[in-house]
C-alpha cells in the first residue's frame, strides 16, 4: 500500500485559505473530478496500454453473469471485483491497472463481457490506496504516521439510490487525519460509470439521503456534512451542516447552514456563539444571507447539569429548525452520539429539541421570519 497526496488532499488546505470554500462554495473543486476521468474516445497511451492488455489482466475472472460476485487478481496483482455487478444480465470486471506513476496513468478500469472478448467501458486515475485485510497496519508510511487505517478493499459495491443497482465506492486517498473514497454510479446508456463525489471517509446512507463528509485536515479545525438526494442519476445537495472552531481558540466557534429547496431556492445562516457573563446562558447571533437575522438566547433551567452535552443539545435544535431535516438526521453526524432516552440523557445523548422548550428558556430577537422560524416548542 503506497499513500497518495493528491490535488484532492488540497480541498483541506483551500478551504482554510479561502473562506468561501469553507462556506461549502466548493463547485471548482468538484468539478476538478472529472481531471480524473480519462476519455476513451482519444486513444491515448493510458488507453492503449489498458485496451491492449485487457485479455491477460483479466484472465482470472469468470465471465458467466449468472455467477455470483468474484474477487480475483490481475496479471499484475491488481484487484479485480467481476460479475453482473450492476444487475444488467452480463458480466463487468472493476479492475485496478498497472499504468505507471505519471499524469497519463490510470488507475483502475472498467470492462463488460460482450461479443466474447472484453470491452473497456472506463478509465480513471483516480487514487486507489487500500490495504490488503489481515495485514497489520501499524500507521507508519514512509516514516510518516498516519493514525488513520486505510480501508481494506479498493471497490465497494453499495445500493445509496435505492433503485436496486449498487454504486461503487473506490477507496481513495490516506493522509494523516482522513482517508477518502470516491462515489460513482453505473449508466445504462453509456454502460459505463459516472464520477459523482469525492468524500472523506465513505459515503453514508443516511435515511434516504446520501451523507458526505470532509474536514479541515487538521485535527477538525471545521467539519462539513453534506445531505444530498438523488435526482435521477445525480446527487444534489438538500442541505449542509458545516461546524468551525477557528484555529486560534479565540474567534468564536460557529455553524454555518445551507439549504436548497425543491424549487431550487437557496439559503445560508451563519450561527456564531457571542459572549456571555452568565453561566447558564448560551447567547447566538445568527445572519441569514451575511445579513443580521435574529439574536438567540438560550438560559438552561436550575437542575439541568448537562455541561458536557448542552452544545451538541443547542446544536441539534438549530440544525432541526434553519435545515428543515430532522434531529435523527443530527444524530447521523455526530459519531458516538446515541438517541435519547428515558429523559436520562448521558455525555454521549443529544436532548431532543422538542423538549427544548421544557428544560430551557430560548428568547428570540429579530423578524417575524425569524421568530417563526426558531419557534420554540412547549
Amino acid at each position: 500500500m503506497k499513500t497518495c497526496f493528491s490535488k484532492w488532499c488540497l480541498v483541506a488546505v483551500a478551504a482554510v485559505i479561502f473562506p468561501h470554500l469553507a462556506a461549502g462554495d466548493e463547485a471548482a473543486l468538484v468539478n476538478g473530478l472529472q481531471e480524473d476521468v480519462i476519455p476513451l474516445d482519444q486513444n491515448g497511451p493510458a488507453v492503449t496500454k489498458v485496451r491492449d492488455s485487457l485479455a491477460a489482466e483479466l484472465a482470472g475472472v469468470k465471465t458467466e453473469a449468472a455467477g455470483k460476485v468474484t474477487k480475483a487478481f490481475t496479471k499484475a496483482g491488481g484487484q479485480v471485483v467481476g460479475g453482473d455487478l450492476f444487475k444488467t444480465g452480463t458480466c463487468f470486471a472493476l479492475f485496478e491497472t498497472s499504468g505507471g506513476e505519471n499524469e497519463a496513468r490510470s488507475t483502475m478500469g472498467l470492462a463488460e463481457w460482450a461479443e466474447g472478448k472484453w470491452l473497456l467501458r472506463g478509465l480513471w486515475k483516480l487514487p486507489v490506496v487500500w490495504l490488503e485485510a489481515g495485514k497489520k497496519w501499524d500507521g507508519k508510511e514512509d516514516n510518516i504516521y498516519y493514525p488513520v487505517e486505510p480501508f481494506h478493499e479498493p471497490f465497494e459495491l453499495l445500493d445509496l439510490s435505492g433503485d436496486g443497482v449498487p454504486e461503487v465506492i473506490v477507496a481513495g486517498e490516506v493522509d494523516k487525519y482522513f482517508n477518502s473514497s470516491s462515489l460513482l454510479k453505473y449508466d445504462a446508456k453509456t454502460r459505463g460509470l459516472d464520477l459523482l463525489e469525492w468524500t472523506m471517509g465513505k459515503p453514508k446512507l443516511a435515511g434516504k439521503r446520501v451523507l458526505l463528509y470532509q474536514n479541515s485536515g487538521r485535527r477538525s479545525i471545521w467539519e462539513e456534512w453534506r445531505f444530498c438526494e438523488w435526482k435521477g442519476d445525480k446527487l444534489v445537495e438538500r442541505a449542509s451542516w458545516h461546524s468551525g472552531t477557528p484555529y486560534n481558540n479565540t474567534d468564536p466557534s460557529f455553524w454555518i447552514i445551507s439549504t436548497t429547496g425543491s424549487d431550487g431556492t437557496e439559503e445560508n445562516f451563519r450561527v456564531t456563539l457571542a459572549d456571555s457573563s452568565q453561566k447558564n446562558v448560551t447567547p447566538y447571533t445568527v445572519l441569514k444571507d451575511d445579513k443580521p437575522f435574529a439574536e438567540v438566547s438560550i438560559k438552561w433551567k436550575a437542575g439541568q447539569d448537562l455541561d458536557t452535552n448542552r452544545d451538541l443539545a443547542e446544536g441539534a435544535w438549530f440544525f432541526e429548525k434553519l435545515t428543515g431535516l430532522t434531529y435523527e438526521d443530527f444524530l447521523e453526524i455526530r459519531s458516538g452520539t446515541k438517541i435519547e432516552g428515558n429523559g436520562k440523557e448521558t455525555p454521549n445523548e443529544v436532548i431532543k429539541p422538542a423538549r427544548m422548550g421544557g428544560i430551557t428558556t430560548i428568547r428570540v430577537k429579530g423578524s417575524e421570519e425569524a421568530r417563526n422560524r426558531l419557534a420554540v416548542e412547549n
